[in-house]
């Protein structure tokens, strides 16, 4: 039987500020894998609160947060799973998922379809 350790991320977001946020979740992801974890869970729109415009949140699948999200998966040999926002035609977001492994490799993605 093989045991990993997993964690969830909950952190006090900084309001539509990207790379605050990413210097947060990488202080965090040190911690864990002090901890032992191997899989890292972070929140849905962990890199900009909950803002509703779209201007501010919306990337591309190769946008900042989805690079951010691969590199921390790289530089700390973690499995990260992360959600954003992802453009869509128009200007409009899209909750999206992206989990990669510890060379931050896509695993898996999820885009809701509406």
């Amino acid at each position: 039987m093989t045991i990993i350790k997993m964690a969830g991320l909950q952190l006090d977001v900084a309001w539509e500020d990207r790379q605050a946020n990413f210097e947060r979740v990488r202080g965090f992801a040190k911690t864990a894998v002090e901890e032992g974890v191997r899989v890292l869970v972070l929140p849905e729109m962990f890199s900009t609160g909950f803002s509703l415009n779209p201007s501010v949140t919306a990337e591309p699948p190769d946008g900042e947060t989805p690079t951010f999200i691969r590199e921390l998966a790289r530089e700390f040999k973690l499995v990260v799973i992360g959600g954003y926002v992802q453009q869509r035609q128009g200007g409009k977001g899209a909750n999206a998922a992206l989990a990669v492994d510890s060379n931050g490799v896509m695993l898996a993605e999820y885009r809701f379809q509406k």
